[in-house]
């Protein structure tokens, strides 16, 4: 077992499947909060696509370029079909996930984690009870753009 910090302590616990979605975004932004602020009212994240696309295109490639190649494929679906409803288990069968929903709601954990830090709400929106998982049109039209800008570039011949 890795070992903790001196003010972490593991928990372990059982919640039903359809809430595990939420309760890693729970998770996140209550970590998110619990590091020190400097102000007293910390601000409500702000939607990805609200803002004019100049000015939300640094802060999205920024956050795109810390989630992991497997969150990226899962966005990446979610963003070729933006305002469409995938399951978990869909998404993990078409992307051959472990562990089907769960391993989605793992993997898109961080990702909700580093909007936050960066005042943003998650990229994606989630719905339990069969609802699953979609990115609004606005916000996949702007991570279609940051993607195509973070494609690696073929190298022209020598």
């Amino acid at each position: 077992m890795a070992e903790q910090g001196p003010d972490m302590v593991q928990v372990t616990f059982e919640i039903p499947d359809h809430l595990l979605g939420d309760f890693y975004i729970a998770v996140g932004a209550t970590l998110n909060r619990a590091k020190p602020d400097t102000e007293d009212e910390p601000a409500s994240p702000v939607d990805w696509g609200t803002a004019p696309s100049e000015l939300e295109f640094e802060p999205a490639r920024e956050v795109w370029r810390k989630f992991s190649p497997r969150a990226q494929a899962v966005f990446s679906l979610l963003i070729d079909n933006p305002g469409i409803a995938m399951t978990g288990e869909d998404i993990a069968s078409k992307l051959d996930i472990p562990n089907g929903k769960r391993g989605v709601a793992g993997i898109v954990a961080w990702p909700a984690r580093h909007c936050a830090d960066a005042g943003r709400a998650p990229l994606f929106r989630y719905e339990d009870a069969d609802g699953g998982y979609w990115m609004d049109p606005d916000t996949a039209d702007l991570f279609a753009r940051v993607r195509h800008a973070a494609r690696p570039r073929p190298r022209p011949a020598s």
